[in-house]
């Protein structure tokens, strides 16, 4: 009773059990808990019923079942739990209902389909469930069909399409469904909507659109996936609108905004993304508001603060967030107030307090944080 109660909670534990006490109820619970167990049952236990049980829990437990009780039922049963239990199949059983059920288990069982059996069909079935067998489909099958199915699932088999079939709908598939495909359109097919998609995937695929393709719509379309993309948009086309959606997106794109471009709305948006954006806020646009939120957002835009706009309200923000500020709060700034505030953040911020200012309550905080 002890041991059929391990194996009822884990299947292998009958690795461990004795071979004197193996019983067919013991093995049998135990590959109903888990089919693989079937490799530690005795040979002399392995029955008809117990393999059945064995590989409708795992199709891949069919690899230790005796061959002479591999039949077409129990084959069948294996592969429609588990696809790639076909490779434990012997050829004369591999017939094309077999197949055809193991691959619309798992696509990648057409690698262990017999060349004969690799009909249009069963092909079809294997892509539209794993676009990665495409190398196990013989080239004779390989049409537009079975092309598209597959960059529709991964666009990058769009390198293997013969170019007589990569025609403009098939590359549109590809570059929607990863924008990389881009490289393996020819550039006769490289149209303002394949652009489009590929920067709709990626923004950095801007970098690859000619001058004259360059729209507003795909710029646009461009930083908001990918705020740096910002870098590749000629400076006719960059607008406040295009630039406002790449600092929303990230606040340092802001580095690639033309000054004429930059306005106090289009900053402050752009430290509220990113603080560490401060450092490109043009001086005549910097207010106490925008260094504010540009601590809030970050503490350590701190250093970025210039002096005559930092105050102690910036300063408290910044070491409540984090305490090792303290080092950039200005001396005229530190009051007892601020320097307790970052010690209770960062204890060893205490080495920043200057002396007059380290009192037992804020040394103790120190000790405590």
């Amino acid at each position: 009773m002890e041991y059929l109660a391990l194996v009822r909670k884990d299947g292998f534990a009958l690795g461990d059990v004795p071979e004197a006490h193996k019983t067919t109820a013991l093995c049998l619970a135990a590959v109903k808990q888990n089919g693989l167990a079937l490799r530690f049952v005795p040979q002399a236990l392995k029955t008809a019923e117990l393999c059945f049980a064995a590989v409708k829990q795992d199709g891949l437990a069919l690899k230790d079942v005796p061959q002479a009780l591999k039949n077409a039922e129990l084959c069948l049963a294996a592969v429609r739990r588990h696809g790639l239990a076909l490779y434990y199949v012997s050829e004369a059983l591999k017939t094309e209902e077999l197949c055809f059920a193991a691959v619309k288990q798992d696509g990648l069982a057409l690698q262990y389909v017999p060349q004969a059996l690799k009909l249009e069909e069963l092909c079809l079935a294997a892509m539209q469930q794993c676009c990665k067998v495409l190398e196990y489909v013989p080239q004779a099958l390989r049409t537009a069909e079975i092309y598209n199915i597959a960059v529709q699932q991964d666009g990058l088999p769009l390198e293997d399409v013969p170019q007589a079939l990569r025609t403009a709908e098939i590359c549109l598939a590809a570059v929607k469904q990863d924008g990389c495909a881009l490289e393996y359109v020819p550039e006769a097919l490289r149209t303002a909507e394949i652009y489009l998609a590929a920067v709709q995937k990626h923004g950095y695929f801007l970098k690859f659109v000619p001058k004259n393709l360059k729209t507003a719509e795909i710029c646009l379309a461009a930083v908001k996936k990918t705020s740096w993309a910002l870098k590749y948009i000629p400076k006719t086309l960059k607008n406040a609108e295009i630039c406002l959606a790449a600092v929303k997106q990230d606040g340092f794109a802001l580095q690639y905004v033309p000054k004429n471009l930059k306005t106090t709305e289009l900053c402050l948006a752009a430290v509220k993304q990113d603080g560490f954006a401060l450092q490109y806020v043009p001086e005549a646009l910097n207010t106490a508001e925008i260094c504010l939120a540009a601590v809030k957002q970050d503490g350590f835009a701190l250093q970025y603060v210039p002096e005559a706009l930092n105050t102690a309200e910036i300063c408290l923000v910044a070491v409540k967030k984090d305490g090792w500020l303290l080092e950039y709060v200005p001396e005229a700034l530190k009051t007892a107030e601020i320097c307790l505030a970052a010690v209770k953040q960062f204890g060893m911020a205490l080495a920043f307090v200057p002396q007059a200012l380290r009192s037992t309550e804020l040394c103790h905080a120190a000790m405590q944080h």
